[in-house]
């Protein structure tokens, strides 16, 4: 490996590190601006067991 192509690679690499860095400042910035409570968060995680609730009926029948 030459000096350029060393070069080359730590320039790419540079500039991945840059766009991670760039999106992980956006990803902390819409999180902290999320405007959701606990209620709301509770609320979306009983949704998917209702939806879930007739399966587990079948299969409990099905036994």
């Amino acid at each position: 490996m030459n000096g350029d192509d060393l070069a080359r690679r730590i320039g790419v690499l540079r500039a991945h590190g840059q766009g991670l860095s760039k999106l992980s400042l956006i990803w902390k910035h819409k999180q902290a601006s999320s405007d959701t409570t606990g209620a709301d968060c509770a609320k979306v995680a009983r949704d998917p067991l209702r939806r879930l609730e007739p399966l587990r009926r079948r299969m409990a029948a099905s036994r």
